[in-house]
């Protein structure tokens, strides 16, 4: 794995792990240990060993940095501790990364800027940048779904001995979470299809 560039970089045109596809992928729908290997379209690529049990969820990061000037290899080989916290609707858990370096929960760890080490954007003195903010107005509804997807995350995290009903009737938080999921799901939706149809348009393939 060769050493990112120290240029302003976006959220999209670095190395990262996102929770949403460890799950996707099955990784911690039952208790047990996987190995595999994750790569990216950069020609980097490292070894992941997922541990999912009652007592204890983490997965370890196996890979080799190169530097691209002298050629000297580094070996890197750590943990990363995954937090479940219950869903405010009442339909399982949210797994979250525990950032090695701030030691707080984030839904994605990035390597960038030189660093030989997966963490969260707050872990980063420079700007981990939104491609919206770099480049053309393509990237608009994916930075719309990055910024809903956060506030979600908060809505999640601040729900701790909230009651999800009142009297029956759902509370103004539950609903207000409720509303900001959909919206979350939509903006997805609105930004693979917008993706779909510039590449469409290049002649490129999804």
């Amino acid at each position: 794995m060769g050493r990112n560039s120290t240029g302003a970089n976006t959220v999209y045109g670095i190395n990262r792990i996102e929770m949403k596809d460890l799950i996707k992928w099955g990784y911690f729908k039952k208790y047990a240990n996987y190995n595999s290997t994750l790569s990216w379209t950069s020609g980097s690529r490292i070894s992941m060993e997922v541990v999912n049990q009652l007592e204890e969820s983490s997965i370890r990061l196996i890979y080799t940095i190169t530097d691209n000037y002298s050629g000297e290899k580094t070996d890197i080989n750590y943990k990363v501790w995954i937090e479940r916290v219950p869903s405010n609707l009442g339909k399982g858990n949210v797994l979250y990364f525990i950032c090695p370096f701030t030691h707080k929960k984030s839904r994605t760890l990035y390597r960038t800027y030189g660093s030989h080490y997966f963490k969260s954007r707050e872990a980063y003195k420079r700007r981990i940048y939104y491609d919206s903010q770099l480049a053309s107005k393509l990237y608009v509804t994916s930075e719309r779904y990055r910024t809903a997807e956060a506030k979600l995350e908060k809505l999640y995290l601040s729900k701790r001995r909230k009651q999800t009903t009142f009297k029956g009737k759902p509370t103004k938080h539950n609903l207000k979470l409720e509303a900001l999921e959909r919206k979350v799901e939509w903006l997805d939706n609105i930004s693979t299809q917008t993706m779909y149809y510039w590449l469409k348009r290049k002649g490129l393939k999804f």
